[in-house]
This record gives C-alpha cells, structure tokens and sequence, in this order.
C-alpha cells in the first residue's frame, strides 16, 4: 500500500481575509459535556507510563 504526502501552499488575501472574517462572525459556539470521570494527573512518571502504554500498543 503506497501513500503519498502533499504540500500546499495558502495565500491570504483580502478577498480570503473577508471569508474568514465572515465564518468567524457566524461561527455558533459549541457546547459539550464531559461524559466520563476525568482525573488530573500531575505525576511525571505515571504520565510517562501512560505515554508508554498507548505508544507501545501500536507499535
């Protein structure tokens, strides 16, 4: 299976500026809820085993 990797270029102008202005302005916020416990982890170690264990499974 071959992928390929792409390189865009944007250029901002004034006509691409007023879109982004626009979306902006009619942009609606989103509201979310937090469906599950969350804890804070503030323990480098256990943030490095954790990191560990989620890389480790895809390798």
């Amino acid at each position: 299976m071959a992928t390929k990797s792409f390189l865009t270029d944007f250029k901002f102008t004034a006509k691409s500026g007023k879109k982004i202005i626009n979306a902006i302005e009619n942009s609606r916020t989103s509201e979310h809820v937090i469906s599950q416990r969350v804890d804070l982890v503030r323990n480098t170690n256990k943030i490095n085993n954790m990191m560990d264990s989620f890389f480790g499974a895809r390798r």
